[in-house]
């Protein structure tokens, strides 16, 4: 016994016509049947079709044309039903890829293929559960068998539609089919493509004349007198128009396979046009979304935030210049939502800090203050003013050791002569000089013979400027003291 081939006849010819049809009209169309074992309403409710010019895994979204199937579950998806009706695809190559989804949109199985196009054409994809645990191409197998159908990889240009590019069917009855599967509780049928399905009553519901690969066919010489139905394909008047381009169907509800569009109605046109927007913005029919934006514009306008404090002076009370930051908030688009990227702008601020105690690293100055942005308005401290050690006496504005001074040896402006030393006498300092010669300067007057230091002896004329005195020695140099 054969397998019957009687559809499969009737969608050659009606590829004929759709062909001839095409090439009068100028246009190339692509229609999408499915034939699948799958059980429509249990285990996939919706179907989802895309077209592509290039290969999806190098498209971009907006490079894919997508239209969505409701199952309503009461479909003969064994013998074929038009799931997807792609206007204008134009010439050339194309992918078309299609994915049955169950009730919480997960993928449970799905086929890609590909074709040239030069009219247009009827496309059908064979989704059989045989393909459930097949993985193409194989580990072993050819590479170029990338896709599954019936349980084998084959050609992606291989379909029912394009048997030109498959093997042998591999059945042409039942028998030819396996009596148990891993995948089936039934006994395998040989369907009109030639391939093994698993068929039961829960995969084949009875309803009514088949639709989709067998072409849809009038109900008989017994017509009524207006198209009873709008969406099911056939013209049901027999008046040689179908669905919405019939009058009869004005206004009536249909599908025009865009998931972006709903409540659809027939429009005067004769198509399936009378639509309104699925979304309240944005639709991406590639990803049968509803988004927020379609450009950054979409997103609002950058944004800024307020100016934080003023900071970053360093450690000088005195500086006036610092530095502050604040948000800067730019939106843009990003797959259909709005992000918002932040930033953050630094700008120059400033202070007052005349006044502001401080420290000029002199000890003979203060109490310090700023002025103008440096430690400067600093009044000096008077001379001979001890400014640390009581060895440590303000001299010129300047705190420095009487030790070992010799601009200031014992006091200030006790300078020793050139070459000479800040000696000691007593513990309190004065120059060193040489016996009786003339090498001490100022008013310590002259140098003592005994001691080769410089003596403030009011008998030779030596005295020591104001508040310090000459402090008599017992013998040898008297020495200038505070």
């Amino acid at each position: 016994m054969t397998r019957p081939t009687v559809g499969l006849a009737v969608l050659v010819l009606l590829l004929v016509l759709l062909g001839a049809a095409s090439c009068a009209k100028g246009r190339v169309d692509l229609t999408v049947d499915v034939i699948t074992d799958w059980k429509p309403g249990s285990d996939f409710t919706r179907i989802e079709t895309e077209v592509s010019r290039v290969p999806f895994d190098s498209a971009a979204s907006s490079e894919i044309r997508q239209l969505s199937y409701a199952v309503a579950g009461a479909e003969d998806f064994v013998h074929g039903v038009r799931v997807a009706d792609v206007g204008e695809v134009g010439t050339g190559r194309r992918f078309v890829r299609v994915r049955l989804r169950d009730a919480a949109g997960v993928h449970i199985a799905g086929r890609t293929l590909e074709v040239t196009l030069d009219r247009t054409f009827a496309a059908t994809l064979l989704i059989a559960r045989s393909c459930r645990d097949v993985a193409c191409p194989a580990p072993a197998g050819a590479p170029e068998l990338s896709e599954c159908q019936a349980g084998e990889c084959i050609d992606p240009r291989c379909s029912p539609s394009t048997p030109e590019f498959c093997g042998p069917a591999p059945c042409d009855e039942n028998a030819d089919c396996p009596a148990v599967s891993t995948y089936c509780d039934v006994a395998l049928t040989c369907g009109e493509t030639g391939h093994c399905l698993c068929v039961d009553d829960a995969v084949v519901p009875d309803a009514g004349p088949d639709v989709g690969i067998d072409a849809p066919t009038d109900t008989g010489p017994s017509c009524p007198t207006t198209e009873t139905a709008c969406t099911d394909g056939l013209d049901d008047d027999c008046d040689g128009l179908t669905d919405c381009a019939d009058d009869d169907c004005l206004g009536a509800g249909c599908d025009d396979g865009f998931y972006c569009t709903t409540n659809d109605r027939c429009g005067g046109d004769g198509g399936c046009s009378d639509t309104n927007p699925t979304c309240p913005m944005f639709c991406n029919e590639a990803t049968s979304s509803c988004e927020e934006c379609t450009a950054n514009a979409d997103c609002g306008a950058p944004g800024t935030g307020a100016w934080g404090s003023c900071g970053g002076f360093g450690a000088d009370p005195c500086n006036t210049v610092g530095t502050r930051s604040r948000t800067v908030t730019t939106p843009r688009c990003d797959a259909g939502t709005c992000v918002v990227d932040s930033s953050s702008q630094t700008g120059a601020c400033s202070r007052t800090t005349n006044g502001v105690a401080c420290n000029d690293g002199n000890a003979c100055t203060g109490p310090d203050r700023c002025s103008g942005g440096t430690c400067s308005n600093t009044p000096a401290m008077a001379e001979h003013s001890v400014c640390g050690s009581t060895n440590q006496r303000c001299c010129g504005g300047s705190c420095v050791n009487i030790t070992t001074s010799t601009a200031h040896c014992g006091g200030c402006g006790l300078g020793c002569n050139s070459g000479y030393s800040c000696g000691s006498r007593g513990g309190l300092p004065t120059c060193e000089c040489f016996n009786l010669h003339s090498t001490c300067s100022g008013s310590t007057g002259s140098c003592s013979g005994s001691t080769d230091l410089c003596s403030c002896d009011p008998t030779y004329g030596g005295s020591c400027p104001a508040p310090m005195r000459c402090y008599s020695m017992s013998l040898g140099a008297d020495v200038c003291t505070y």
